[in-house]
Formats: C-alpha cells, sequence, structure tokens
C-alpha cells in the first residue's frame, strides 16, 4: 500500500494544474502550453514534493487510504507555504 499511496499522492499533487489546463479555452494556447518544458518540469517537481508529503505521512504511522493519500498531495502545496511561513526568519550579518 506504500507504493501505491505514493502514486495516489504524486496524481493529488499534478491534478489541479491539470485541471487549469481544461481552463484554457482557446485551441492554440493550450497547445504552447502543452509543448512547453517548464510545464512538465513543473509538474514532475509537483508530483515528486506530494509523493514525499504522503511518504512523510505514512511513516510518521498515519494510515493513508487512496483518497487521502490524493487529498494529501493536492494539499502540499498548502502544506509546505504553512511549513515555510513557520521558519523564524534569521537576522542579517555574519552567520557561523
Amino acid at each position: 500500500m506504500f507504493t501505491a499511496g505514493l502514486v495516489f499522492g504524486a496524481f493529488g499533487g499534478i491534478a489541479g494544474a491539470l485541471a487549469g489546463l481544461l481552463d484554457l479555452r482557446e485551441p492554440e494556447l493550450l497547445a504552447a502550453r502543452i509543448k512547453s518544458p517548464g510545464l512538465w518540469v513543473s509538474l514532475a517537481i509537483q508530483a515528486l514534493l506530494a509523493a514525499m508529503v504522503v511518504a512523510a505521512y505514512q511513516m510518521s504511522g498515519f494510515k493513508l487510504n487512496p483518497v487521502l493519500c490524493i487529498n494529501v498531495g493536492a494539499a502540499t502545496p498548502a502544506i509546505l507555504r504553512g511549513f515555510i511561513s513557520q521558519v523564524p526568519p534569521v537576522p542579517p550579518g555574519r552567520i557561523g
């Protein structure tokens, strides 16, 4: 189930971006976006991050079914923003 959870989480991570492609009503815009290497790199990074967050949940002892894995994957950007916003600022000056 661990590997399946990672796959479902990765899918959840890219589902929002793929749904966003459906908003491009003009065929020329859609074709240009699909051919863009940036889209595919972005999707790969999103899928990897989502799978890592699902793995972290599973390794922490949470029992996630496939629907929850998709949900956690889709929520990964918000989860990471929450973690990043909690990092205390480092005052300027010399480090070390």
